[in-house]
């Protein structure tokens, strides 16, 4: 009886400090950052192969892909790599099409990527005349599924602006990719880089703030464009 009221007053005086006895660990909860982000590539092809470096700092790191092109009904992409390793299943969001211009976003991801120069490839179907791409890193990822279920969202329009809505959670960050006809010139939110090059423009962003709910707006030219985005899952 005596070691039961000892072993009682041990657990009271344990929790009161805060504390945890022995073998019960607390359940550790990351929350997502921003790594770092690459520069906009453009290539008036049907491929593209370039080098991006990624960061080596945090831990539970995805890399996520977006990809821009265009410019031909039915387009896919056949074959893309970061790093030397495929990632043509790990799929975001998209393929989405404006049937209108004929552009499309895509966003895969890698993850754990190895860190320093890697090279991105990545090969079109036939008839692909376009390529925007980047590559944007974060930490804190769910190295599972880094895309949180039920998140992504898209949309293709024409207009002087483009808003994307995407439910998120207060530990993740969201991201939207787009490609507009007639420019792009800011995001409402962190911009990861756009471009203005080529035949059309892109850009992709990522939210300032993280919150349950994050409205990406994006000021662009007067025509036709396609987003989608998503939130990413921390770990």
């Amino acid at each position: 009886m005596l070691r039961y009221y000892l072993s009682l007053v041990f657990l009271v005086l344990v929790s009161s400090q805060g504390l945890r006895p022995f073998g019960v660990q607390p359940v550790v909860s990351a929350t997502v950052a921003f790594l770092n982000t690459g520069t906009v590539a453009y290539a008036a092809a049907a491929s593209y192969s370039g080098s991006f470096t990624i960061g080596s700092t945090g831990s539970n790191r995805v890399c996520f892909v977006p990809v821009g092109f265009g410019t031909a009904n039915g387009l896919t992409i056949t074959a893309i790599s970061l790093g030397g390793s495929s990632i043509l299943s790990n799929v975001a969001v998209g393929p989405i099409q404006n049937g209108t211009a004929n552009a499309y976003i895509e966003v895969f991801y890698a993850i754990n990527p190895p860190t320093g120069s890697q090279t991105l490839s990545i090969t079109g179907s036939a008839g692909m005349g376009a390529i925007y791409t980047n590559v944007v890193c974060f930490t804190g990822v769910n190295q599972i599924t880094p895309v949180r279920a039920g998140t992504t969202n898209s949309a293709t329009n024409t207009g002087a602006s483009a808003s994307l809505t995407i439910t998120s959670n207060t530990s993740d960050l969201t991201m939207t990719a787009l490609v507009p006809t007639q420019g792009v010139t800011s995001t409402n939110q962190t911009s990861d880089g756009l471009s203005n090059a080529g035949v059309w423009a892109f850009g992709s962003d990522h939210a300032t703030t993280a919150a349950s709910s994050v409205t990406h707006t994006w000021t662009i030219g007067n025509g036709q464009y396609v987003i989608a985005g998503f939130s990413i899952q921390h770990a």
